[in-house]
This record gives structure tokens, sequence and C-alpha cells, in this order.
């Protein structure tokens, strides 16, 4: 190799930019914050979120845990399956800590919403299509998320296809508990029900897809 041939490489790498990484967590913040606010102004249009439940948030700390419990287990599900589309990434133990947690303190509330203070059962804010809302939406969020993750070269765990079903229904799930009338037991069927045909559709795609 000549001499005017290695300082155009060396000028054309000195040229080059490196691309900007994005962090997973902070790419699973922005899906989070996306499908939440897409979600919220889908329920708008067809209806207003129920009457006071601001009020029931504030006078009810086992629905508002229920609700943080949820939102943190959405991130995490979003942060894991972002996680595994890069080669070598490792999940710690704490971030899988915390992801147990989460899940054990959403059931937990769920099963306790029967017996602890809740906001009073009433037909208040009744949606005539609460669970056809939340398997449309959670459908909507979950094809586009499954878009985004074809066009990437790396594929995805089985797991991680499992979890986006999951997290990408339980965002208008959750966000049902407060737009919809509440029952603990309308709650679990219609709201959180919609959770199962997630994990069918992920595990549905991933066996049209590669996966490790």
């Amino acid at each position: 190799m000549n001499i005017n041939n290695e300082n155009l490489i060396e000028d054309l790498v000195n040229q080059l930019e490196p691309k900007r990484f994005w962090p997973s967590q902070w790419r699973a913040l922005s899906w989070l914050i996306v499908l939440l606010v897409l979600n919220s102004l889908a329920f708008l249009l067809y209806q207003q979120f129920r009457p006071g439940f601001l009020n029931d948030l504030l006078n009810y700390p086992r629905l508002a845990i229920e609700i943080i419990a949820a939102t943190g287990l959405i991130f995490l599900i979003f942060y894991f399956s972002l996680s595994d589309l890069i080669p070598g990434k490792k999940i710690t133990l704490s971030t899988k800590l915390f992801f147990s947690l989460f899940s054990a303190v959403l059931i937990l509330s769920l099963y306790f919403s029967f017996s602890l203070p809740s906001p009073e059962s009433s037909t208040l804010g009744a949606r005539a299509f609460c669970v056809e809302e939340v398997l449309l939406y959670g459908l909507i969020g979950l094809f586009s998320c499954f878009y985004f993750i074809k066009r990437n070269d790396f594929p995805l765990s089985r797991k991680s296809y499992l979890l986006i079903g999951a997290g990408t229904m339980l965002v208008p799930g959750f966000l049902m508990q407060l737009a919809c009338m509440y029952s603990p037991t309308h709650g679990l069927l219609l709201h959180y029900g919609p959770i199962l045909f997630g994990l069918f559709f992920g595990f549905l795609f991933s066996l049209f897809n590669k996966v490790r």
C-alpha cells in the first residue's frame, strides 16, 4: 500500500464520527412514555377517565401501589427486551430482584384488592368495551414493538417475545383500572386478563422469527 492510500484511509477514519449509543434504560423509558401517552390519548378520544380517579389514587394507597408496581414492571420488561438485542449484554442481579419485587407487589396488590381498603365497587365510569379496548391498544403496541425488533440483526430470545407481549398488554390494562369502573373482579378479569393474550401473541411471533 503506497503512502497516498495510507493518507487517504487515515483521513477517512478521522472524519468518521462514532454512533451515539443510547443505553437500554433510556430506550425502555422512551418506549414506556410513548405507549402511556398514546394509550391515554386513545382512551380520552373514546371516553373520559373515571371521575375521581386521582382522588382514588391519593386516598387508597393499595391502588397507588398497584399502579406504581405495574409501571415499574413494564419499564423493566422493556429494559430486559431491549438489552436482549445487545450481544453480550448482562442483566444485573439487582435488576432481576427489582423485576421480581414489582411482579410480586402487583400480584399481591390485586389479591388484597378484595380485602384491603380500595375504591368502592360501582359502575361509575364504566366503559362498554373496556376489554376490547385493552386488547386493541395492547396489540397495536405489541405489533409496533415487534416491527422495531424485526429490523434488528440480533435475534431475541423466546422469553423476550413473551415479555414484550405481556408488557404491551399491561400498559392499557393498568390504565384501564383508572379509566373504567372500579371492581376487583372486573379489573382482574377484563383489564389484566388480556395479558394472557399478549403472552400468546408473543409466543406466536417467536415461532415465525429467529430466536436464540
